[in-house]
């Protein structure tokens, strides 16, 4: 479940708010809050994404996700524009990108490996980054086209990217 306190925790306050999730919960995988609205959440269990915009109310957003959700990557400016990254060894089933209205697949030409990360570049034209099991992928403007990060870097499993805009 996901419990939130307004006062760290203090005096047990702390509400549920995952409690009106349909059927298809098992446990959460991934937890992602909006940079631009902390109340744009977004939680993730096996292929199933729900999305809440006042912490009461809870969307389904399942547009033919299939495989294991890694990762969200939210939009820094737009709270409904996310990038999705779905593990397993589903050709074609990698990630995939939400406008708010309609889904994308973008997994383009990323080698048959669990993608398992993602995040989205703020100050760029839709960058995403991508962990996956043979190193770092990137791509640009939502064209499904990749490309292999960093000149002579391993070919190592990646399960976090954090970018660093100092």
């Amino acid at each position: 479940e996901l419990w939130r306190s307004t006062n760290y925790g203090r005096y047990g306050t702390w509400t549920k708010y995952t409690s009106s999730l349909q059927a298809g919960w098992t446990k959460i995988r991934t937890i992602t809050i909006a940079p631009s609205s902390s109340n744009h959440i977004y939680v993730s269990s096996g292929s199933r994404l729900w999305k809440t915009e006042d912490l009461a109310n809870w969307n389904s957003l399942n547009g033919g996700l299939t495989g294991m959700i890694t990762g969200v990557a939210v939009d820094a400016n737009d709270p409904n524009r996310i990038w999705v990254a779905s593990s397993g060894y589903n050709e074609d089933q990698k990630v995939y990108y939400y406008d708010g209205t309609d889904w994308t697949n973008l997994t383009g030409n990323l080698p048959n490996v669990p993608v398992n990360c993602i995040v989205h570049q703020t100050d760029s034209p839709d960058r995403i980054y991508i962990g996956t099991d043979y190193g770092v992928y990137y791509s640009e403007s939502n064209n499904g086209y990749w490309q292999k990060f960093g000149e002579g870097l391993p070919n190592v499993i990646v399960s976090d990217i954090e970018i660093q805009y100092e």
